[in-house]
């Protein structure tokens, strides 16, 4: 996933290095931000767009067998959300996995159950970040 802001093409002279500076910060916030959102949203059993799909009936049972919750919320070991990092590129922030097993296993979550996304409530929330206060 990626939050990308363009720079036009006017000249700033001057002010260049600081707002690259403060656009690097706003990018590093809105990625630490992203990344915070979407866990807590997954933490309390709900994905982009509402509840999670109900696990099927034998995994709820195996579940139920191991001492874990039986309400969706994508966390067995704590490794696939564990391994969601973010990073500021040029002019975006991106939400990526550092680990291809853990990315695997987000993707084929992700497609039963959507979490790496945001909402737009969330993305609401992101653009305030890059609101210019006077």
């Amino acid at each position: 996933m990626r939050i990308s802001i363009t720079q036009s093409n006017v000249n700033l002279g001057s002010y260049q290095k600081q707002i690259s500076k403060e656009l690097r910060i706003a990018l590093v916030k809105a990625g630490l931000l992203a990344k915070q959102m979407i866990l807590q949203r997954t933490k309390s059993g709900q994905g982009v767009d509402g509840s999670f799909k109900d696990y099927s009936d034998s995994y709820k049972k195996e579940r139920q067998e191991k001492g874990l919750p039986t309400k969706p919320d994508l966390f067995v070991t704590g490794a696939m959300l564990g391994a969601m990092q973010n990073r500021v590129k040029a002019d975006y922030a991106e939400l990526y996995f550092i680990s291809g097993e853990q990315n695997k296993k987000a993707f084929f979550n992700d497609k039963i159950r959507p979490f790496f996304d945001l909402n737009d409530k969330e993305k609401q929330r992101i653009r305030k970040l890059f609101r210019i206060v006077k």
